[in-house]
């Protein structure tokens, strides 16, 4: 579904982004450059390999882009603001993922009240996912299939039972509160890219 849609849940969601220009210099240099197994926000280190529950990759991308898109994320900070009536002192360092076939994200929050827990990850609030390609039913190219940012719990449902998935399109920000149960399905084909950080 269109990510619009989601607004009427409390989302935040901002089209182009990125251009599709820019969307396209990322995808290739995150497609070229090394990466590393990503981790999932576990005990007091939060940096945990569980791959029963995520698979992906971030990706190591140049020092110039990555000061580019974290000062494009924080661009964001006064509409989010705004949006969920909160102030932000900033937002954590970006995350380039992809996902490649079979990748995935199961079912999780982004932040916890567990004293244990990392304060980085207790003192996120807003996370942002911006999609630096598209979804598409067939292999084409620059873009992937499966892989579907779905919430869960939004139509009132406690559990998992119910997914509200949202469209990829490169350029496009959605913003959510941390709190939200949320995954990332399977890829089927293709690489899924996308960069995320979270409000402080």
């Amino acid at each position: 579904m269109r990510a619009d849609f989601l607004e009427r849940f409390g989302f935040f969601s901002q089209e182009g982004l990125l251009d599709p220009e820019e969307c396209a210099s990322l995808r290739e240099e995150m497609a070229g450059a090394a990466a590393k197994v990503s981790t999932v926000a576990e005990g007091d280190t939060a940096d945990e390999v569980d791959e029963g529950q995520r698979s992906s990759k971030w990706a190591q991308v140049s020092d110039e882009t990555r000061a580019r898109l974290q000062e494009r994320l924080l661009s964001l900070k006064p509409m989010l603001a705004e949006h969920f009536g909160q102030e932000f002192s900033g937002c954590q360092p970006a995350q380039f993922l992809i996902y490649r076939e079979g990748d995935f994200f199961g079912a999780h929050h982004d932040t916890t009240d567990d004293h244990e827990a990392a304060d980085f990850v207790r003192e996120r609030r807003v996370s942002v996912v911006l999609f630096v390609n598209g979804g598409s039913e067939e292999p084409a190219p620059g873009s992937f299939g499966g892989g579907a940012l779905t919430f869960y719990g939004l139509m009132g449902e406690g559990g998992q039972s119910v997914g509200l998935p949202v469209d990829a399109e490169p350029g496009l920000a959605v913003a959510f509160l941390s709190e939200t149960l949320h995954g990332v399905s399977p890829v089927t084909h293709g690489q899924r890219f996308t960069v995320v950080t979270w409000f402080h």
